[in-house]
């Protein structure tokens, strides 16, 4: 049975976790979606908090990395637990619904599939606020619309494109994204793609 996995994808550097981290906790802030996010959140935030002043410190004295590097573990064992109750929630939906609940949430959407190649993936580009999208090519001749949100419900369309990639510019950092994608080909006009999230470098 296809199942929604729900991913920890994050950034390697210290501003752009805390970054992706309060975007988690603004996201998972919305009782009508997320009603008793375990830890809870007053808790995650505070250690949020105690990293972004440990970070602020680093740049600051010398031989303070340790601690934040500890603070940072401590934040992901806490957003590893926050993973773990959306997955409960989307373990309880349809496909479907369960993927616009994870890409809601602010961690990334991954279906279960087996292993290879995801069917869409949304990659930072090389400058700030550049996103590309890879989706899956169809065997045939095809093309593909793109649509980006901000909130996953107010879409905006970008250029159609006849390869199954396409580039965003002009986004804002450090903003978590939604995106999604259809095909159109002499068999007619697919249906949307699976909404996956990104938060914009």
């Amino acid at each position: 049975m296809p199942r929604v996995i729900v991913a920890l994808n994050e950034p390697e550097g210290n501003r752009d976790f805390i970054a992706y981290s309060k975007n988690v906790l603004h996201c998972l802030g919305d009782t009508s979606l997320f009603p008793s996010p375990t830890p809870p959140l007053t808790v995650v935030e505070a250690d949020v908090g105690a990293l972004d002043v440990a970070e602020v410190a680093t740049l600051r004295q010398k031989g303070v990395a340790s601690a934040r590097d500890a603070s940072r573990q401590v934040v992901r064992r806490q957003l590893d637990l926050l993973r773990g109750y959306v997955q409960t929630l989307a373990d309880a939906l349809p496909v479907a619904e369960a993927a616009e609940l994870v890409a809601r949430s602010g961690f990334s959407v991954k279906a279960s599939s087996g292993h290879g190649k995801p069917p869409f993936e949304a990659k930072d580009g090389p400058t700030s606020g550049s996103v590309h999208l890879v989706a899956r090519a169809e065997k045939t001749r095809a093309s593909y619309q793109w649509q980006f949100s901000k909130d996953g419900t107010t879409w905006t369309s970008l250029e159609d494109t006849v390869r199954a990639d396409a580039w965003v510019h002009g986004l804002e950092p450090a903003v978590a994204y939604f995106f999604r994608y259809s095909t159109t080909t002499k068999a007619g006009r697919s249906d949307w793609s699976e909404v996956i999230s990104l938060v914009v470098l």
